[in-house]
């Protein structure tokens, strides 16, 4: 394709070609002589049209019919963005990205959410709907799924497919094999990879702080969608609504609550508390606080029908030199609960024994350590978990 602009003193042509399979427009300016037939300089420069990560060309199209591919997020599923190094492992729940179409009779281009996020054409990790159509009319079509947090750091190329107009199929550029129904990248570029775990998760649904046997409890019920990723929750406690927050307990993936055997109703103190769900080492956004008026607990309160396991942030924390760690078992199980500093070292070990389903506690002497951050492990059956605590003295 060849534009020309004319004028007095310069004559200008702009080329679209191809180059390394991308499009580049050539702009060659000759400038000449005001009012004269000789030329005295001529530049020349290249520059990239717009590329992307995922390339559709429309290829067997003899009568040259206008092709218009779009992409379309798939409804109520969910989708997450991506970041540009060295951020390539932050993945949050986005709604930016559901899906945009391009006419061509030639090829067009959509980016990665990681390389040009604010693109006019960009897909993120959800899973969209490919369609091909001729007018209003949808020919073919198949569903890509990009919901892997690995691609961004594994990421294998352009995916570069063709739509053949005579076969009414998507095939794999320069193969005949035909784009499955059901695609997903991490198939179609084995070396992506497939993992959960960065992605981040709703947050739980109908949080709501009662008491159970005058005990704080903690409830609530999974997010509703079918998509969404959790490993498990994390209930955080503070004596001010303004914070600061300490993890208090974690839960498996299928708990729906938790009693706080550390405190009983009362009116001593208010005490504050709000959860997450998590994914790997992603936690959700924060549900709202809520708080009630409490006591110290007295011991031996406790049903044990409804225990989990958990393993309380210690308290106080920061500490010197003495702290609490509270921990509970629905089962009787084998327990260790060690301590280790930052190097990997044992430094202490608080409990090694078989212990019946309840609620215990066990206190932690730091007066011959230095200050510094320390890890307490609890190993309880198949029940493992671990805290940091910070000595300062």
């Amino acid at each position: 394709m060849h534009l020309a602009f004319v004028s007095r003193q310069t004559i200008t042509t702009l080329r679209i070609k191809e180059m390394q399979d991308k499009k580049v427009l050539s702009i060659i300016t000759i400038y000449s002589f005001m009012g004269g037939g000789n030329f005295s300089a001529v530049k020349a420069q290249s520059i990239p049209l717009e590329a992307g990560e995922l390339i559709f060309y429309i290829t067997d199209n003899p009568l040259n019919f206008d092709i218009t591919i779009s992409l379309e997020l798939v409804p109520n599923t969910l989708c997450w963005d991506a970041h540009p190094y060295p951020n390539l492992d932050l993945h949050n729940l986005t709604t930016s990205y559901n899906g945009s179409y391009q006419t061509t009779n030639f090829r067009v281009y959509w980016s990665s959410v990681w390389a040009n996020p604010s693109g006019a054409h960009v897909y993120a990790l959800g899973q969209y709907k490919v369609s091909a159509k001729i007018g209003a009319n949808e020919r073919k079509y198949f569903y890509l799924d990009y919901r892997t947090s690995t691609l961004p750091e594994n990421f294998q190329g352009d995916l570069k497919l063709d739509y053949s107009v005579d076969d009414n199929k998507f095939y794999i550029r320069y193969t005949q094999n035909e784009v499955p129904l059901d695609a997903k990248i991490w198939v179609l570029q084995p070396g992506t990879g497939y993992s959960s775990q960065e992605l981040e998760p709703l947050q739980p649904d109908n949080y709501n702080l009662s008491t159970y046997n005058s005990h704080p409890k903690v409830t609530w019920s999974h997010s509703a969608s079918p998509y969404d990723f959790v490993t498990g929750y994390a209930i955080y406690r503070s004596t001010s609504d303004f914070g600061p927050f300490s993890k208090v307990a974690t839960t498996s993936a299928g708990a729906t609550s938790w009693v706080d055997w550390e405190f009983a109703s009362g009116n001593m103190l208010t005490i504050y508390y709000k959860m997450v769900a998590v994914n790997g080492n992603r936690e959700s956004k924060f549900t709202q606080t809520a708080s009630m008026k409490v006591n110290p607990a007295k011991e031996g309160s406790q049903d044990k029908n409804d225990l989990n396991y958990t393993l309380s942030q210690n308290y106080p924390n920061p500490f010197n030199p003495t702290t609490t760690i509270s921990y509970s078992l629905p089962s009787d199980e084998h327990v260790t609960l060690k301590v280790f500093n930052t190097l990997g070292e044992e430094v202490a070990e608080l409990v090694n024994e078989i212990k019946t389903a309840g609620i215990y506690s066990t206190d932690f002497n730091a007066e011959n350590l230095p200050s510094g951050i320390y890890i307490y492990i609890i190993n309880a059956g198949k029940y493992t978990d671990s805290r940091k605590l910070l000595l300062i003295k």
